[in-house]
């Protein structure tokens, strides 16, 4: 009776030993973003561009092309750490300091960032419709009235 309780305690008080594991899997995952992605606006051409870095680090961000001038919008990285996956982007709106995201939810395509402290967005959504083909959005939550969507199609 002893060695039940003990071992209940036990997996009580480590209930995500497997969670690493699976963190690091559905790190992987997000290797698909690697590359130079595209969407026309008509407003100019937007480009997100993905580095892996190493295996817990992506590193990415996005600029616009508008006639000749090139314009950088953000520098985001990915990472894997021992507290999950974060999204963490640095934007000249947040006076250029770092934001987290935290990685709540995701299946085999699609993948949830969320920060609900944080006043626009309060999530970040990444759909990976197909090889060559992205879906992201932000919004403050299911709910949301206000959403930008970005549909990118690969380049490289």
């Amino acid at each position: 009776m002893k060695l039940l309780l003990c071992v209940l305690f036990v997996s009580a008080s480590f209930p995500s030993l497997k969670e690493p594991q699976d963190n690091k899997r559905t790190f992987q995952q997000l290797h698909a973003l690697e590359g130079t992605w595209q969407m026309n606006t008509s407003k100019g051409i937007l480009y997100e561009g993905w580095q892996k870095i190493n295996d817990t680090l992506l590193q990415g961000g996005s600029y616009k092309i508008k006639e000749h001038d090139t314009i950088f919008l953000e520098r985001v990285s990915l990472k894997l750490t021992t507290n999950g996956i974060f999204y963490v982007p640095v934007v000249e709106e947040n006076n250029m300091q770092p934001v987290s995201f935290k990685l709540t939810s995701y299946n085999s395509n699609s993948f949830v960032f969320e920060n609900t402290g944080h006043d626009f967005p309060k999530r970040i959504v990444y759909e990976i419709v197909s090889k060559d083909s992205l879906h992201a959005y932000i919004d403050n939550g299911i709910n949301s009235a206000k959403r930008s969507d970005y549909f990118y199609k690969r380049v490289r």
